[in-house]
């Protein structure tokens, strides 16, 4: 369970939870952030285009969630035109990730729906806007097996423990043990073999820059991949962020953005 939901939710002593349900789920949340983070609408509009019979929450609500998961003052990130929104959005589409996913697996939330909530929006705003919400591509996770592993998996294998997990065929060669080891034994990589962050990765971070984030390893992931996969690191994710321009759209060698890997305590 993430922190946002450990906060939102409280258990009585025996461990059953009481009250309400938690209004911003996971799934919620990082709708939230990718809105705020890929559009130009405002928290009000946001909302609107969220909510539902059961989901209406506070403007301060929504805002409140925006600081704990991107930053006290996130504004930042924001696109600061149209034409920058599309940019990112359109990269984003770009994902075989996201194609693979149908259209409609949110039903109800259709462009002509949202172009309800946000009136006054044009039919392209509104398209725009639904492709960010259709897919919770922040869920992907870690594939169940290595032999479905792609790049984004690369940066948290070693958080596994090879002969624990059965599906692994732990010693045969091909588990997760060898996929760390070969992933990594390249000077290009930004951990070690033994999944420690490279130190040469501490000094771009001191120094971030567009090119510092248009840097990749072997595989394409670039560090805004590397600090969205790996837990604790988002004091590092948010210094690059503001730097990043059109790395946010980049993909790794599977077509994963930095998003298809985040962290689920991010």
């Amino acid at each position: 369970m993430s922190s946002l939901e450990k906060s939102s939710s409280k258990a009585s002593p025996g461990g059953t939870r009481i009250g309400p349900p938690p209004q911003w789920t996971l799934s919620r949340s990082r709708k939230l952030a990718r809105l705020y983070v890929y559009t130009t609408l405002s928290i009000g509009r946001i909302i609107k285009v969220l909510g539902d019979d059961l989901f209406a929450p506070r403007k301060n609500s929504a805002q409140k969630t925006v600081h704990k998961m991107l930053d006290h003052d996130p504004r930042h990130l924001r696109p600061e035109s149209r034409v920058e929104m599309d940019q990112h959005i359109d990269s984003l589409s770009k994902s075989i990730i996201r194609k693979r996913t149908p259209g409609n697996i949110i039903g109800r939330l259709h462009p002509t729906e949202v172009q309800r909530r946000i009136f006054d929006c044009s039919t392209l705003y509104a398209e725009k806007s639904c492709e960010l919400p259709i897919t919770d591509i922040g869920a992907v996770g870690i594939s169940p097996t290595p032999g479905f592993a792609v790049p984004g998996d690369f940066l948290t294998a070693h958080t596994l423990n090879c002969a624990e997990v059965p599906a692994s065929g732990h010693g045969s060669g091909t588990c997760w043990c060898t996929i760390v080891a070969e992933t990594t034994r390249e000077e290009d990589s930004w951990l070690t073999p033994t999944g420690e962050i490279r130190d040469k990765v501490s000094d771009l971070v001191r120094n971030p820059s567009p090119e510092v984030c248009q840097l990749h390893d072997p595989f394409g992931n670039t560090l805004l991949h590397l600090f969205s996969a790996t837990s604790g690191c988002q004091a590092q994710l948010f210094r690059l962020v503001p730097y990043a321009g059109n790395a946010l759209g980049l993909t790794n060698t599977a077509n994963q953005t930095f998003l298809h890997v985040l962290s689920p305590e991010h």
